[in-house]
């Protein structure tokens, strides 16, 4: 009985314990308010950035020193409001201090109505010596910079079982803050990259070494699919007519939504792009090449369309709906740039095809219909839409004169029309 009230004891004060700790960290009312479309107008200022990540992987085997604007951090930040809408965030820099702070909105997951509560954080970062963060805020919880990086440090470790958060640390010399920008100083990167791309996380981890090793087995058919690979100008529909014919002839032997998901991460690496292959494993069939086709196949007589709808699924089947839609529209506004292709609705046509393709591919009660219909040959109408009247290569001003933001009633009209038209796709009837 002694036992039994200790027991008892340890678990009230354990359930007190954590009650107490959701009444600190959590709030009433959001820290930053709901981000509005002006977030990511800037998008196009994140080719300077890029341009500076290629660089810096260049250079990775010397000291450098990177660059970051607050107008870029602000930009990607937007990206993650429009990936996930609960989600809202704010950057401020100025002489020797950046202030950054966030808030993210959890519902009630019952259907008994419950007040919306907030986890809001905040952190202060300054010049100094390494990553310098004066204090984190989490609700009404204080951490010193200094505990709050030993705590991160201590679970990226344990997640990965090595000491790359302690490498990666250690990697930044100083932290210069100035008014509009963050400057980082840094040790050669090449040894965290070197342990980065050991570490097996994700679909490198034991447990997915199945759609691993089914990826690999339908990018190697792909490979050898002379009749198609090396022939100029055939149609994304045949790709998927004979890569869907091997899958359905493994229905009997393998899960139709876990070969689904691997026949689609295979044909985005191969027609798509080969360094996807990076999120997905060792799955190239001779070690050191790439499995490329001669000629990339087409979509609506396009290479370019082609990538974005089969990127677009491989990104649904690694992440969530929201983001892969999200990456898309990003990627958009950043080509409003000079010397981008322009904001192009028709290749967002694309991202948002490819995406309702892997939902249905994804689908335990429509994935092996969709193999059936594929593995028979469908016509590019049956999963592509129309896009008659989408505008294309639009500039920055352009597309500020016609939609003013992405939050404007014409833009959402635009994007509406592109769902309708996907919605009436017989991909979507299935």
């Amino acid at each position: 009985m002694k036992l039994i009230r200790l027991f008892l004891l340890a678990m009230s004060l354990l359930l007190v314990s954590a009650v107490g700790l959701v009444f600190v960290i959590f709030d009433g009312s959001p820290l930053v308010a709901q981000q509005q479309a002006s977030t990511v107008d800037d998008a196009d200022s994140v080719h300077a950035l890029m341009r500076s990540v290629r660089n810096m992987l260049k250079r990775r085997h010397q000291a450098q020193e990177v660059s970051i604007s607050e107008q870029q951090v602000h930009s990607l930040l937007g990206l993650a409001n429009r990936a996930l809408p609960n989600f809202s965030s704010k950057v401020n820099l100025q002489p020797e201090i950046g202030l950054i702070a966030a808030s993210y909105a959890f519902s009630s997951p019952f259907d008994v109505p419950l007040p919306t509560v907030y986890l809001n954080v905040s952190a202060s970062l300054s010049s100094g010596a390494r990553l310098h963060i004066d204090d984190v805020s989490i609700g009404q919880l204080t951490l010193s910079g200094q505990t709050f990086l030993c705590l991160v440090e201590w679970l990226v470790n344990t997640w990965t079982s090595s000491d790359i958060a302690t490498n990666g640390l250690n990697t930044i010399k100083r932290t210069q803050v100035n008014k509009d920008y963050l400057v980082l100083d840094l040790q050669p990167i090449q040894p965290v990259l070197a342990q980065l791309n050991e570490i097996k996380n994700g679909l490198g981890t034991s447990q997915d070494t199945h759609l691993r090793e089914r990826t690999a087995y339908y990018l190697k058919a792909l490979d050898d699919k002379s009749d198609l690979n090396q022939t100029r100008g055939v149609s994304l529909t045949q790709y998927l007519s004979s890569l869907f014919q091997l899958v359905e002839s493994q229905r009997a032997f393998h899960d139709p939504v876990k070969d689904n998901q691997a026949a689609i991460l295979a044909l985005a690496v191969y027609t798509g792009h080969h360094r996807l292959a990076n999120l997905v494993g060792d799955i190239q069939p001779v070690k050191g090449r790439a499995a490329l086709p001669r000629y990339r196949p087409l979509l609506a007589g396009r290479t370019d369309l082609t990538q974005h709808f089969v990127l677009s699924a491989a990104i649904y089947v690694l992440s969530q709906q929201g983001i892969t839609v999200a990456i898309g529209e990003f990627k958009e506004l950043m080509d409003r740039a000079n010397g981008g292709s322009g904001y192009s609705f028709v290749d967002l046509a694309a991202d948002m095809a490819g995406l309702r393709f892997a939902e249905q591919a994804l689908s335990p009660e429509r994935a092996m219909p969709l193999q059936s219909a594929l593995a028979k040959g469908v016509e590019q109408a049956w999963l592509f839409p129309d896009t008659q009247g989408l505008a294309e290569g639009l500039t920055k001003q352009a597309f500020s004169e016609q939609f003013e933001t992405v939050d404007s009633q014409a833009y959402k009209d635009v994007l509406i029309d592109i769902q309708t038209r996907i919605d009436n796709l017989p991909l979507s009837q299935l």
